[in-house]
């Protein structure tokens, strides 16, 4: 574990505070629209996906709006220091992919 702050976009790319949090708002916005559709549809797969990818979003938000950056602690040595909401975007966005994909194949 290591903290680490970070102003910036994805893996640190420099990009002004009020684009992020125009981004944020944006992808929560999106994902609360997306998770009614789902919800309406009874598309379990769906709607955890976009549950998921919504609560990393939604703080990241919470930690760029309030400190100005996001707070990121998980250190694998390899890779980007990144935080627990980075993981549950990714988790979320795999699995939604995944499911869209089963999906289109059968």
């Amino acid at each position: 574990m290591r903290l680490a702050y970070n102003s910036g976009a994805a893996f640190g790319l420099p990009i002004y505070y009020l684009l992020m949090i125009g981004a944020h708002v944006l992808a929560l916005f999106v994902l609360t629209y997306y998770g009614l559709i789902f919800y309406r549809r009874r598309d379990n797969r769906r709607l955890t996906a976009v549950l998921l990818a919504g609560v990393g979003a939604f703080s990241n938000f919470l930690d760029r709006w309030h400190w100005g950056q996001v707070i990121d602690y998980i250190d694998l040595r390899y890779f980007s220091v990144f935080n627990l909401a980075d993981c549950a975007i990714v988790c979320g966005l795999v699995f939604l992919a995944w499911s869209l994909y089963r999906q289109e194949a059968k």
